[in-house]
């Protein structure tokens, strides 16, 4: 959640700064808000971020490394969320410091977030919404928005049964056809992002078990045709990007066997308003680099909406995508002995040649 907030402002900024090419430095300064914040009824605890832009006859540079000029006194703020149908619920939300910001353009490591925490998780239900109002008392100025949340969808494929693997190789090698991850796409979402995870244990020379850093697969920016919902959906991993990225990430090390686990599979989906403000802020692939603005803040610059995600966990490889890891020109170097059977009562398997 953090670095998606790190991430994410960072974005916003350069956004922000590219849509006016016409700027009279000499002009009077107008207090403008950069406000984002992504509900996901999946958390329990959400947040706001809240900064303005800032103008004067310094250099911008040092001007961005001072505090007050991207951030307001928290104090002046009054934030809150009402939910809107359903329980009627109000959410008056506090500040808090996060303290580990990477250092950059912007004044950090620490920097303010507005959070609330809920019991019971936020309703995604048909006829409820949720309006954002944030109050700036020294101004007189209300900033406000309103986003429904994206709802639940469907996993179709893989599914959860332990005794369907993931199959990228065979006896006779790499598989021509791809491995296709399938769902429904979700009511009020448009853009997904899909992750694959591969996991897997390393055994040093002293016989210790390491657990290392997971490899990630991603397919970015898949859109459906509308956010009405129940849309066939799928994504695509091919066993050569499947061995060729162990191949590039995972080390040489003679001295450390290692233990093939399991692949994770994640959905990450975007609602409508996440969706066209991540599009326009995308950077531009063609000759026309000038895009048009995107906000559904009221008086403010930014984005509120909503995010939501499904997964399935813990699936095994198949005997011959396991053996492939071994055998073959892109992996055998990486001394995969083992791989984890879920479906039965014996945990590893040795991983045979042949």
């Amino acid at each position: 959640m953090m670095n998606f907030f790190r991430s994410f402002f960072f974005l916003l900024i350069i956004a922000i700064a590219s849509c006016k090419t016409d700027v009279d430095i000499n002009a009077p300064h107008k207090d403008v808000s950069i406000v984002y914040g992504i509900l996901d009824p999946n958390d329990t605890i959400h947040y706001i971020k809240i900064n303005k832009s800032f103008a004067g006859q310094a250099d911008v540079k040092d001007m961005a490394k001072v505090r007050d000029s991207s951030e307001y006194n928290s104090k002046d703020l009054v934030v809150e969320i009402m939910e809107i149908g359903g329980l009627n619920r109000k959410f008056t939300l506090k500040d808090t410091l996060l303290k580990n910001k990477e250092f950059g353009y912007f004044y950090g490591p620490e920097s303010i977030l507005y959070y609330f925490k809920t019991s019971q998780p936020l309703n995604n239900s048909d006829g409820v919404s949720y309006s954002l109002k944030i109050r700036n008392n020294s101004l007189n100025k209300e900033i406000s928005a309103t986003t429904k949340l994206v709802k639940p969808f469907i996993i179709e494929s893989p599914g959860p049964t332990a005794e369907k693997k993931i199959s990228f190789a065979d006896d006779k090698g790499l598989l021509n056809f791809p491995t296709k991850v399938k769902w429904r796409s979700a009511t009020y979402a448009r853009r997904y992002d899909i992750k694959m995870v591969f996991n897997y244990f390393e055994i040093n020379s002293n016989g210790d078990t390491i657990i290392p850093k997971p490899i990630e697969w991603i397919s970015k920016g898949i859109k459906s045709g509308s956010a009405n919902g129940n849309e066939s959906m799928e994504a695509e991993f091919t066993g050569l990007e499947f061995y060729s990225k162990i191949m590039n990430e995972i080390p040489d090390d003679a001295d450390v066997k290692r233990l093939a686990y399991s692949l994770d599979f994640y959905i990450y989906a975007a609602g409508e308003d996440f969706s066209t403000y991540i599009e326009v802020t995308e950077p531009s692939k063609g000759l026309v680099q000038d895009k048009p603005e995107y906000s559904n803040l009221k008086n403010a610059f930014g984005i509120f909406s909503s995010r939501s995600n499904q997964k399935v966990l813990n699936k095994g490889l198949s005997a011959g995508t396991a053996r492939f890891l071994k055998v073959s020109e892109y992996t055998r170097s990486k001394n995969f002995i083992k791989y984890y059977n879920f479906a039965g009562t014996t945990q590893y398997f040795e991983i045979l040649s042949n």
